[in-house]
């Protein structure tokens, strides 16, 4: 079964982490229903089959902590947050939480390679064209990860720019950890992760949702 006691930090080797800011009330909720559909996937399965171990930390407060959760090593990390954006120069810049003192973790500040995912980095944030491309580059080298979010719906008028809804994230990135888990059998390969993508794109089509883009 997943991990239950999130009040300690898990350092060792996790199939799935969860990782949000502490205090944005969507994220925490999303990410604390894929953690129980993960336990519910892992019910009654043979005592020989290989099940997924999972965890959510309790809390991430501040950006070190989003770092140190983000190098841990796993086969799958989802990062639920909302992409920032500069200010004063409009510029992508990384990932925030919400509230008046909200933690914001640039992407700039994450050294190369301290990334502990090797198969799948999966973003749930607005802002993914920009994002995709900066967390791929921070990936170690030689890594086969597959660095994936959501693509679309984009806004126009004033700005012009990829945003994510609530419905899209239950949805979509829920769809891939329901596919991973319904025969788990880590290692995760690439083309096991395409796989994977493309059914869930496929589906997306069909109903005319949008779709992940992977870098």
């Amino acid at each position: 079964m997943p991990d239950t006691d999130n009040k300690k930090a898990i350092t060792d080797h996790r199939d799935i982490r969860l990782l949000g800011f502490s205090g944005f009330e969507a994220s925490e909720r999303l990410l604390g229903s894929l953690y129980n559909e993960i336990w519910v996937s892992n019910w009654k399965w043979e005592p020989s089959e290989q099940k997924a171990s999972a965890y959510q930390p309790e809390e991430i407060k501040t950006d070190e902590d989003m770092r140190y959760h983000l190098a841990l090593p796993s086969h799958v990390t989802i990062i639920s947050a909302h992409g920032c954006v500069d200010t004063d120069t409009k510029q992508v810049i990384g990932f925030c939480g919400e509230g008046r003192n909200k933690p914001v973790l640039y992407t700039s500040s994450i050294t190369n390679g301290a990334i502990g995912a090797t198969s799948l980095l999966l973003i749930d944030a607005c802002h993914i064209p920009e994002l995709g491309p900066d967390l791929k580059a921070k990936l170690p080298s030689g890594s086969e990860c597959v660095v994936a979010g959501l693509d679309g719906p984009w806004f126009d008028g004033t700005e012009n720019y990829q945003s994510t809804v609530g419905r899209d994230s239950v949805t979509i990135i829920g769809a891939v950890i329901r596919e991973r888990c319904y025969d788990y059998a880590p290692p995760f390969t690439a083309g096991m992760v395409d796989k994977v993508i493309d059914v869930v794109n496929a589906h997306s089509v069909l109903s005319g949702r949008p779709k992940l883009a992977v870098y």
